[in-house]
């Protein structure tokens, strides 16, 4: 809880400095979490700002979005160890991993 308010007050700080785009619409794009070369998940358009989780690790993310994803070790969005992808980066290895927490 305290690491994704942490997010959250770290995007509004970016965003409010003109580095992340301000913006109440979704994320806009596509964001593929994989294990290995095989897709474990696909969000489209990822409907808004939050944690998504999987029920199987992936460890590699794909962030062909116009946000900022936060890389979390466990399913909730908590764990100490995170790690961020930047917007429009191609498979970014992230070790395994259970959740994302997207800002926009």
């Amino acid at each position: 809880m305290l690491f994704r308010r942490l997010a959250a007050t770290a995007a509004v700080a970016l965003a409010t400095l003109g580095l992340i785009p301000a913006s109440a619409d979704a994320a806009r794009g596509e964001l593929i979490l994989l294990s290995g070369s095989a897709p474990i998940a696909v969000f489209r358009d990822p409907a808004g700002m939050g944690c998504y989780s999987t029920t199987t690790a992936f460890d590699t993310v794909t962030n062909r979005t116009d946000s900022h994803v936060f890389v979390y070790q466990d399913a909730a969005c908590n764990s100490s160890d995170v790690t961020v992808v930047p917007p429009g980066q191609n498979p970014v290895f992230v070790g395994e991993r259970r959740s994302v927490y997207v800002i926009h």
